[in-house]
């Protein structure tokens, strides 16, 4: 039986047009030998323990209910970035983190240090290559913060790597927990 639910914009559901977030997402539970089925937003949840909301799913009022829902029966929910955003710039309630917009600098180093940093060396930073979302916590506790560059890699601020280095300065929240998301 599924454990957990990978939602799916995809409708149809066809190989050749799947979202690098959703093949990234099955590789993920395939290496880690989860059993899942990928369901779309329209579909019920309350089968499922786990539900992973990826990056490029968007949010709408039914599919905030609906989590929100999810969570209150017992469920839990993984969310990646602006997955299940909507369009007013809300978060469903559930998920206790309100969104700024894009950081303005990018990329974010995550740094090993917290509930979520088992298996990691202490104070190592990880270099998360895609630009983050600048979020505040309305009632989620931080599980990992992360720290800015020291300035965006564009046109005359150049360095010679992909990405401009740590500039080791003052961390922010960067994951974080709210009940079962």
């Amino acid at each position: 039986m599924a454990e957990a639910a990978l939602l799916t914009a995809e409708n149809p559901l066809f190989e050749n047009q799947l979202s690098d977030s959703l093949l990234g997402a099955c590789q993920m539970l395939d290496e880690m030998a989860l059993q899942y089925n990928v369901i779309d937003t329209d579909m019920d949840f309350s089968a499922y323990r786990l539900l992973i909301v990826p990056e490029d799913i968007p949010g709408t009022e039914e599919l905030s209910e609906k989590l929100n829902a999810f969570v209150k029966n017992g469920g839990k929910i993984l969310a990646a970035g602006r997955g299940g955003l909507m369009e007013n710039g809300c978060y469903p309630a559930c998920y206790g983190v309100e969104t700024h917009g894009k950081r303005a600098l990018s990329p974010d180093f995550l740094v090993a240090d917290g509930p979520l940093a088992d298996g990691l060396e202490t104070g190592a930073e990880y270099v998360m290559y895609m630009p983050g979302e600048e979020l505040t916590s309305c009632g989620a506790k931080t599980l990992l913060s992360a720290r800015a560059p020291y300035f965006a890699r564009e046109g005359r601020l150049f360095c010679s790597h992909s990405y401009t280095p740590s500039a080791k300065g003052e961390t922010y929240s960067s994951v974080f927990e709210n009940g079962g998301v």
